[in-house]
Parts: structure tokens; C-alpha cells; sequence
């Protein structure tokens, strides 16, 4: 159970990371993209 309890922790940790790094491959890909398909 110590275990599970040390983890838990890393886990939420590691979904944090794997949500920021997505927001920012998005950021990147809307700042890149052209501006002529943001009006479409």
C-alpha cells in the first residue's frame, strides 16, 4: 500500500506534464499555422 501511495503522486505528476507538453505542441502549431485558415 506504501507503494501505491508513492506513486499516486507521480502519476497525477505525469499526466500534468503529458497535458502541458499537448497545450503546447498546439500553441506551436496554431502560432505556425497560416492565418488564412483561422478564418475558415
Amino acid at each position: 500500500m506504501l507503494n501505491l501511495m508513492d506513486v499516486e503522486p507521480l502519476f497525477w505528476i505525469g499526466l500534468g506534464a503529458v497535458a502541458a507538453v499537448i497545450c503546447l505542441m498546439q500553441i506551436v502549431c496554431w502560432s505556425q499555422a497560416p492565418k488564412a485558415q483561422r478564418h475558415g
